[in-house]
This record gives C-alpha cells, sequence and structure tokens, in this order.
C-alpha cells in the first residue's frame, strides 16, 4: 500500500447530491484519491448535538455516494464533524440532549458545548458513534474537538462545571470552590495537589471516553479503525492528554490511526512552516505510539486558491515524509455541501506528486531507527512545570520543542525522545524539562552523553540546584531590550560564516550565566560601549553548550543566523555521536534513518528559495559502500567528510541521501 489520499467531502443531503457526487467520482479518478471521509453535520451547516434521526439522511447520502465511489476502488470514511462541539456559535443543546454543557476556570457556561465527563453525555456519544458504524466504513474519524481546551465563548475552555467540582473536592478531601482551585492548578512555585488533581481528572476523563467510543464502534463494525484528529501537544499536555491510552481505547484491537495538526491553514513561509511542523506535527507522531498510522491534516480555510495555492500544497505533501506520514487527509473544499470547484485544479498537483510520494512510502522508513540530536519530550511535563503569574491557564504549556524546530533549520538532523534513559548521544534540553526528572536521572543525562541547553534549561538546572552540573554558580534574565542595550560578539578567534569577530544583536530572552570555572566562551554579551557585560554561548568542561537565549514561543528570528547555525554545528560535528548535517544551508531540513544496512538521509528544502547544491557532512564516511543521492550515481565532489551534490531543489521538494553499508 503506497501513500494514501484521504479526501475530507460533505454531501448534504438532498442539496444537489447527484452533482456532487459525480464531481467526488470525478475528481477521485484525476487525483488518484484512496479514501473519502465524509463530513456530518458540519461547519455552519452544524445543528449540535443531533439525534439518530437527524443523522440518518447524512448516512443515507455516504451509503449512496459509497457504493460509487466502491466501483472505483475508493474506500469510504466518515467524519462526524462534533463530539463535544467545537464552539457554541449560538447552538444550544436540544430537548432530548439530557447532559450538561462545559465551564470554563471563570464560571462562564457554553450552551452547546458538552461536558465529557457527563454519563448522559457519553452515553449519547457512543450511540451516535455506534450507528455510524453500522455502513461499516474504513475508519471513522474523532475529531479535534475532542479536548478541553479551545471551546469558544469559553475562556481557554474546561472542564470546571459543577459535576468536576466535585471530582476535584472528593479527590482534594474537601469541598472546593471553582476559584479557590483554579488558582491552586496555576499557582506559581512548585505545583501542588490541586494541580495534580486536575490534570489526572481530564487525562482519565479523555482517555475513558476515548475506551467507550472505541468498543461502541466496534461492537458493531469489528474491522472499523477509529482516528484520533488532534491540536498542539503543548496544549493537550495543559490538559493531562494521555496519547497512547486515548489512541489505543479508541483503536481496540486495530491499529491506532492519528491526523496530526500541520500549521498552516492559509499560505505561509516555508521558514514559518518548517518552525511549526517541527514544534507540532512531529511532535505529535512522536508522542503516538510507534505502530500508528499517521495520516496529518492539510488544510485550507476558508477554501479555495486564494487562501491556499497549488505550490503550498504541493510543498506541504513533500514535506509531510519527514514525520515519516502514511498518507495525508485532504480537506480542499467547503464543508457547505457545494460542489467540487474544478478551477482550483487541486488534482493536477495530487496526481504528479503522488508517484514521488509512493516511492519514499516505499522506503519502509517506518520500520528504520531514526538518528539525530535527541530531544526529550514529556507528556505529562505539565504536571512539574512551575508558573510565572498563576493568571492564565496558558502558563501550564511547556516548551519542549524549540532545539528540533532551531537545529533542523540548520541542517541539523533531530528526533524527539520520550524517555531519559540516555547514553552516547547528544541530548538537548529546552524550557523546564529537567522539572519531569529526578536529580538523580539529570546526572546521569550529564554524565553519558554531550548536553546542550537553552537558557530557560540552565535556568531551571540552577533554581533545581544543579547548577553544578554544568558549572552555573547564578543565571539573571534580562528580557529583550529590558536593561542595557547588548549584542553578542564572537570572541574565539574563530570566523563563522566568514565574519571576523562576529556580531549578533540580541533581540531575544537572554540569561547571563556565571560559572564556577571559566568556560571556554565561543561569544561574549557586550553593551552599546563594546563593553564585556556577561558570558555569551559557551562549552563548559567537555561535555556541554550553554546557548543562554530563553526558549521563545514563536519563531526567534533574530536567533537564525548563519552565525549561530556554523557554531552550533561546528560543536556538533565535533562530537562522537554526530549524524549526516546538512552543511551552510537555509532551512534545508534532514531526516536521518538507519538499519543494518543503510542510512537514509531525507533532505527537504523549506526555504523559498532553490538550493542549487547541496553539501553534507559524512562523519566516518568510510563505513559506506556507495553513497547516492535520489537513488542514482549523482557526481559529488568531496573534501573528506565533506559531500558537495550538484542537485536543484525547489522549495518544498524532497531529495534521497542513500548511504549503504
Amino acid at each position: 500500500m503506497g501513500y494514501q489520499y484521504i479526501l475530507r467531502y460533505c454531501v448534504a443531503p438532498g442539496f444537489h447530491e447527484e452533482e456532487a457526487v459525480a464531481r467526488l467520482l470525478e475528481f477521485c479518478q484525476s487525483a488518484k484519491i484512496d479514501n473519502v471521509m465524509f463530513h456530518i453535520n458540519c461547519e455552519q451547516l452544524n445543528r449540535g448535538h443531533i439525534s439518530i434521526e437527524q443523522t440518518k439522511p447524512w448516512l443515507e447520502a455516504i451509503q449512496r455516494a459509497g457504493e460509487q465511489l466502491a466501483e472505483i476502488g475508493v474506500k469510504t470514511s466518515i467524519n462526524p464533524w462534533i463530539t463535544t462541539l467545537h464552539t457554541d456559535r449560538g447552538r444550544k443543546l436540544w430537548d432530548f440532549n439530557m447532559f450538561g454543557t462545559m465551564t470554563d476556570p471563570w464560571g462562564q457556561k457554553a450552551s452547546a458545548v458538552a461536558c465529557p465527563a457527563d454519563p448522559e453525555f457519553q452515553k449519547y456519544i457512543c450511540e451516535m458513534y455506534a450507528y455510524y458504524a453500522s455502513i461499516n466504513p474504513d475508519t471513522i474519524w474523532v475529531e479535534d474537538d475532542f479536548r478541553l481546551h479551545n471551546h469558544a465563548p469559553l475562556e481557554w475552555g474546561g472542564c470546571f462545571c459543577d459535576r468536576h467540582m466535585q471530582l476535584y473536592s472528593e479527590r482534594a478531601g474537601k469541598a472546593l470552590t471553582r476559584e479557590e482551585f483554579v488558582a491552586g492548578v496555576l499557582a506559581p512555585g512548585e505545583p501542588g495537589l490541586y494541580r495534580k488533581i486536575w490534570l489526572d481528572v481530564s487525562r482519565e476523563t479523555m482517555r475513558g471516553l476515548a475506551e467507550k467510543i472505541g468498543a461502541a464502534v466496534h461492537a458493531v463494525s469489528p474491522e472499523t479503525k477509529v482516528g484520533l484528529m488532534s491540536s498542539a501537544p503543548k496544549v493537550h499536555c495543559a490538559e493531562g492528554r494521555d496519547w497512547g491510552g486515548i489512541l489505543q481505547g479508541l483503536a481496540g484491537e486495530n491499529t491506532p490511526v492519528s491526523r496530526p495538526h500541520l500549521p498552516s491553514y492559509q499560505d505561509a513561509t516555508m521558514a514559518q512552516y518548517q518552525w511549526n511542523f517541527c514544534a507540532h506535527s512531529c511532535q505529535t507522531v512522536a508522542d503516538c505510539p510507534s505502530e500508528t498510522l499517521i495520516y496529518p491534516e492539510l488544510e485550507g480555510f476558508p477554501h479555495g486558491r486564494f487562501v491556499k495555492s497549488r505550490a503550498m500544497i504541493n510543498a506541504q505533501l513533500l514535506t509531510s515524509v519527514l514525520l515519516p506520514a502514511d498518507g495525508m487527509t485532504l480537506n480542499l473544499f467547503d464543508m457547505m455541501g457545494d460542489v467540487i470547484i474544478k478551477e482550483y485544479e487541486y488534482d493536477k498537483v495530487l496526481a504528479q506528486a503522488k508517484p514521488v510520494l509512493d516511492r519514499i512510502t516505499a522506503l519502509g522508513l517506518k520500520n528504520m531507527q531514526r538518528k539525530g540530536v535527541c530531544v526529550p519530550i514529556s507528556e505529562k511535563a505539565s504536571y512539574t512545570l512551575h508558573t510565572s503569574k498563576g493568571e492564565r491557564m496558558e502558563e501550564l504549556y511547556p516548551d519542549q520543542s524549540f532545539w528540533f524546530s532551531f537545529l533542523s533549520a540548520f541542517g541539523i538532523p533531530c528526533r524527539y525522545v520520550k524517555t531519559a534513559e540516555i547514553n552516547n548521544e547528544i541530548v538537548a534540553f529546552s524550557g523546564q524539562y529537567f522539572r519531569s526528572l529526578s536529580a538523580d536521572a539529570i546526572k546521569k543525562l550529564f554524565a553519558h552523553n554531550f548536553v546542550l541547553v537553552d537558557g530557560e534549561a540552565a535556568n531551571t538546572l540552577f533554581e533545581m540546584g544543579l547548577g553544578k552540573l554544568a558549572l552555573i554558580t547564578d543565571c539573571k534574565r534580562q528580557t529583550g531590550d529590558a536593561g542595557p542595550a547588548i549584542y553578542h560578539q564572537v570572541v574565539n578567534n574563530v570566523e563563522y560564516a566568514g565574519i571576523p569577530e562576529a556580531r549578533v544583536g540580541n533581540g531575544e530572552s537572554y540569561f547571563n550565566i556565571q560559572y564556577s570555572e571559566k568556560p571556554y566562551l565561543i561569544t561574549e554579551a557586550k553593551n552599546y560601549m563594546g563593553e564585556a557585560v556577561g558570558n555569551g554561548i559557551a562549552l563548559t568542561g567537555s561535555k556541554c553548550l550553554v546557548f543562554p537565549f530563553s526558549s521563545p514561543d514563536t519563531m526567534p528570528t533574530v536567533l537564525l543566523t548563519p552565525v549561530y547555525r556554523d557554531i552550533l554545528f561546528g560543536v556538533i560535528a565535533s562530537c562522537k555521536a554526530t549524524v549526516p548535517c546538512v552543511v551552510g544551508g537555509t532551512y534545508l531540513f534532514p531526516e536521518v534513518f538507519s538499519d543494518a544496512e543503510k542510512d537514509i538521509v531525507l533532505i527537504v528544502n523549506f526555504s523559498p528559495d532553490d538550493a542549487e547544491d547541496i553539501t553534507v557532512f559524512i562523519p566516518n564516511p568510510e563505513q559506506y559502500q556507495r553513497i547516492t543521492l535520489d537513488g542514482c550515481e549523482e557526481k559529488y565532489e568531496h573534501n573528506g567528510e565533506y559531500y558537495s551534490f550538484r542537485k536543484k531543489l525547489a522549495a518544498g521538494e524532497a531529495a534521497i541521501l542513500m548511504l549503504l553499508k
């Protein structure tokens, strides 16, 4: 089975239905679609939590369309557009909806968004999913409103309804007010009991509901897969998401299926897309069980080429191989029941990309081991992080993805890992990840690996009383331009990016760090008079690099410079655990996959500029019998470990570097 195209599509019962299906059939054939995921009760047509009787016309329309799709070899799946409901948007519960609604941290109650812990809601949603399963679809997809956050008009989300407050009170052993509990969940400093209660109950509620939905489907249609749509991992972390528990609960005895969020509903710069692709899509895949089928979301909203160009669609398809994806869910047309607009000509780009995607899928990358800088993550990070003000639920969002996005932009491959049992690797820490580990576990990581820490991670070490592991004796934050204006200057007599004594503006939160022993300083912080005012990028001892900048919430363009690229590459290339890296490029993103016979490096161009040549640093090249790019004997020049290929790579295109052992 090659790369699967799964089209999301709305056939509104009785609304130009025959023409909608006719154009669908035509599009499926020209675009090489493998599976159609039909919406039910979707978008502005959505009437809230409707009954089985109200759903019947939708299901009958899907059955009629599915019979015609089967004749051309296309499978039928279902995407009920709601579980709890995304947002109220003026909707209210029907008289037959005998369940309660969600309440936000400040007591505002939704008019239609359901409380996922309500037994009557759980009974209702399971009955609905059992009914969807009655036509034996290939897959039933659980929408991304299967979450606690992002349910307007609620502030952040929920749930803090009376039922939930009773659950929280029972665990606390005392009657709690909503205000008291929320304050405890968000309180600065060491997290207390209320934070644990909030995350535990949320985690158990959503996992339990997933298990019930999966069981309801499989009691009717055992072979039907149940897929999960999702949002940004750091946001799910703040609601205690149990990724494995939810996916396995939905799957039952079938293979888990996930649709990671792709971070661009409209055209975006490839650079910004790359940053968020690493933070959202790559991390979601890492959170899923290894056997999970991965079909990310290619979304355009509002729909059409004024919003999403064919070029952007092509780039999103080709870059998905980095996950690696088993296929793509395609939300290309509106969800109002309109017929397919032919002038978009999306079928042309899909058909053209399919052979390339099939070829990469056939490499079997999912069965190979990933290699690269280890970036540890924990789905329970929100249990241990310290809030700054204790005022907003967003303070529970951890930063764990900075290094993955940052190093990938510089051509240095990374991989997320969900364990702290790491040895003889390069390991990169950001944010407050260290708080999720014991002191002994942290000491072992420093003893047995080469470690990169950003400023937030260094500050966390210091606050935990473990600063000595990086020789840190003091750590002070300077935010942006608050305080003396500073820049950073190279002071180790090395030219980076061909610039002598290169200078880089600050622009981000910077940590002025003091050390018990003089470190090997690569850069130094200076004020506008050229006077040294603090340490910059530093090697402490022989196995730790301190990169003294904060973990930003958004793409830190001031840090994305060839100077920092070359500094980080130079340090990483000197380590024994180094893997192939792309050298001297801009947003040439590599992922390395390995087995006993070969290493495969997928290189994707996330720059809007064409890459005219690709230079790869290949450590220990003598271990390889054959080195080829894109499967053919392309000419290359090499100087020691540096291999230069004459290969043009356009924006969004992928190249395959095959290294046969």
